[in-house]
């Protein structure tokens, strides 16, 4: 836990070399429609990339938009629903998908939980994938990934190039 705190460290100072300083935090923007693409709010620094959207592997992998109406959105949205009411009830902000052995979904729930609380306009979600082994939330988004968070902890790469 000691690497990822440094490398996020690292990744925070190498942000706010490179990023102008400001006075004061901008006023958050108004409400975006659920359709709008996210822009970065006015002065804030974007570490993530925007990638086009691969329908072919969303539709592979299951990965639910939330723009269906089936019984796995619906059935997604719920779980959303109960996830957020016990993460506010509990004052908790972050959420943590484990399996004691592989093919267990984990990572089909991960990415379509993710989704769905991201289309909730006051949440930000980060979903990272620290599956060793066999990391699949990339392929997942059919994104094709070059460096891992491995690669960051080691000093191989930086934060900015293994997020997306």
């Amino acid at each position: 836990m000691e690497r990822i705190r440094e490398a996020l460290d690292r990744a925070a100072a190498q942000r706010d070399a490179a990023a102008p300083r400001v006075a004061a935090a901008p006023a958050r923007p108004a409400a975006r429609a659920p359709d709008a693409p996210h822009a970065p709010e006015e002065g804030a620094s974007r570490v993530t990339r925007v990638l086009p959207r691969d329908d072919a592997a969303l539709a592979r992998h299951r990965v639910r938009t939330g723009d269906e109406d089936d019984a796995s959105t619906r059935a997604i949205k719920r779980l959303r629903t109960r996830v957020l009411q016990h993460l506010r009830r509990n004052d908790q902000r972050t959420l943590a998908l484990t399996t004691p052995r592989s093919g267990g979904g984990t990572t089909y729930l991960a990415v379509n939980l993710a989704i769905s609380l991201a289309r909730e306009l006051e949440h930000h979600v980060c979903l990272v994938d620290l599956n060793w082994q066999r990391p699949a939330v990339a392929a997942h988004f059919g994104v094709h990934v070059e460096h891992t968070l491995i690669d960051v902890l080691e000093g191989r790469a930086t934060l900015p190039e293994v997020l997306f």
